[in-house]
C-alpha cells in the first residue's frame, strides 16, 4: 500500500462515504489488521484496461477475526491508476460469510 497508493487516493467501500488520502487509508487498514489473527487473499479474476488505466477484479479474502472467528469475504473491485499509483478504488461486497 505504501508503494502503490497515491497520496490523494480515494477509496469507497460499497456505498459508504469516500475515504480520502493515503495517510487516512493506511491508518484504517492498520486498525483492520489489528483485529485479525491471519488473512489470506486470493485473486480469482482480473481485467486490466491500459486504455483507461483501470483494473477490475474479483477476490476472496479469508480471515480469522479476533471477534468474529473465521470469515470469508467475496469482493469485486475497481481501481484507477495514474503514474504507477492507485488514485481511486472501490470495493463491492455483501456481508461476511462463515468460512467454509
Amino acid at each position: 500500500m505504501e508503494d502503490y497508493y497515491a497520496e490523494d487516493i480515494v477509496q469507497i467501500e460499497n456505498s459508504d462515504a469516500p475515504i480520502q488520502g493515503k495517510t487516512r487509508l493506511l491508518a484504517m487498514e492498520v486498525q483492520n489488521f489489528e483485529g485479525v489473527h491471519a488473512v489470506e487473499t486470493k485473486l480469482s479474476d482480473c481485467v486490466i484496461d491500459e486504455a483507461t488505466a483501470s483494473v477490475w477484479g474479483i477476490m476472496t479474502i479469508r480471515f480469522h477475526s479476533k471477534k468474529l472467528g473465521k470469515k470469508r469475504l467475496e469482493e469485486a473491485f475497481l481501481q484507477k491508476w495514474k503514474d504507477g499509483k492507485i488514485i481511486y478504488q472501490r470495493f463491492f461486497y455483501k456481508q461476511y460469510l462463515d468460512d467454509i
